[in-house]
């Protein structure tokens, strides 16, 4: 057994025993790692996200069946330059719920379709209709309206959706930094479906999505993944580091590579606890253990496209994420336990009124028993066994659409 009662116990003495200074940005060690890796170390796997496929994870669609060539799946993907993702936000969207269903599907499908194509040896015929609803995307300038960061921050302080929850827990407030999160994770996507499309991409239609590409990222991904000097929690996309990597694989960069890894491992570092818990995501009211889970299940992936890349992961790094497994586990299995963690750092995008409580694993999580087997220390994911929720609502999803791919199709 890897996870032992000495760990276990251990574990529990950091919980009850110690108090932390939660404004801290690390429970006991802020000093920055040093990548101790050179960039010719670094490798581009050739599917982004694994060296090679697995061939038992071919996905089954919920909507929409997952092939270009089928007729309504082709049109749900083409009618996408028509939709506005702003208008829709504004019209749907708080701080508290976001709906954003008619971009992720659409993404979804395009990776499930495309990574079956190449299990089914349909590839051939599949990336060619793939490639076209790229640079038709390409073509409209897709998601290149929607407002970004830089923008956000010139707004004066008071203007509606400035602030998610109004800073002050307000469920009901608008928040346009989803506007432009989602933005930004919806262009890391693109890259990586075009990375899995390049093959049969010809050259005129490279030249579109390739002018495309370098706008979402000068305009989304870029500004976004800025935004994480100093600041808390972990969310999706690992923070705009997973679309940062998915860039520098399409532009065959490594030092822009480089350069992520290193700023991604020390914002893991900065903001994760050494017990485990993470700065923000872990206390967030009734939705605490969701927001650990997303945090986490995000590190996660990470992690899996650094061991893919050829890039070791910071012995800190791994001890921390280990030790947020097992205050997953905790959560699971005692959540007023868990709760019994002090912390007095910001919690003004946190709801402590039960009726939105969200007391499970998140469901966008959907491999995360995967990647904690994989990537961590633990051998026995049997505690989610115990979290009927989780199971109910991550339901027949096939990919993960926090992380841009499904880990489980990675080649182990």
């Amino acid at each position: 057994m890897k996870i032992i009662f000495k760990s276990f116990l251990i574990f529990n003495i950091f919980l009850l025993g110690i108090s932390f200074n939660a404004k801290a940005k690390c429970a006991f060690n802020c000093k920055k790692i040093e990548m101790k890796f050179k960039i010719d170390d670094i490798n581009f796997p050739k599917y982004f996200f694994a060296k090679k496929i697995n061939p038992q994870c071919k996905m089954i669609g919920k909507n929409h069946v997952l092939q270009f060539k089928d007729k309504d799946s082709n049109k749900f993907l083409r009618e996408f330059v028509n939709y506005n993702w702003t208008e829709d936000h504004d019209k749907r969207s708080d701080s508290l719920y976001v709906f954003l269903e008619e971009i992720s599907d659409r993404l979804n499908l395009i990776y499930g379709a495309t990574i079956n194509s190449m299990i089914n040896n349909t590839y051939e015929e599949e990336a060619i209709l793939g490639g076209e609803i790229l640079t038709l995307w390409a073509e409209s300038n897709v998601m290149m309206d929607t407002i970004n960061t830089p923008e956000i921050m010139a707004l004066k302080k008071g203007t509606p959706g400035r602030r998610c929850y109004d800073g002050v827990g307000n469920v009901k407030a608008k928040c346009t930094w989803h506007t432009a999160q989602e933005a930004a994770r919806y262009s890391g996507q693109f890259f990586i479906n075009a990375i899995l499309l390049k093959e049969k991409l010809s050259p005129a239609q490279i030249k579109i999505i390739n002018t495309y590409i370098q706008n979402l990222y000068t305009r989304h991904v870029s500004t976004w993944a800025k935004k994480r000097k100093g600041k808390i929690g972990f969310y999706q996309m690992a923070d705009g580091g997973i679309s940062v990597l998915a860039y520098a694989h399409w532009m065959n960069d490594k030092k822009i590579a480089k350069e992520e890894f290193s700023i991604g491992f020390n914002e893991i570092n900065s903001v994760w606890y050494n017990d485990g818990y993470i700065n923000n995501n872990s206390f967030r009211g009734v939705k605490d253990i969701f927001y650990h889970t997303l945090g986490l299940n995000n590190a996660l992936g990470y992690m899996a496209l650094a061991q893919e890349w050829d890039v070791k992961i910071p012995s800190k790094i791994q001890e921390k994420i280990n030790n947020s497994v097992l205050v997953h586990k905790l959560g699971v299995e005692d959540l007023e336990k868990y709760r019994k963690r002090k912390f007095d750092g910001y919690l003004g995008n946190a709801t402590f009124d039960k009726k939105h409580a969200r007391e499970h694993t998140h469901h966008e999580a959907t491999f995360i028993d995967w990647l904690e087997l994989n990537y961590t220390n633990i051998n026995d994911v049997k505690f989610l066994d115990k979290d009927a929720m989780w199971h109910y609502r991550k339901g027949r999803k096939f990919t993960d659409r926090m992380l841009g791919f499904n880990p489980k199709c990675i080649k182990k």
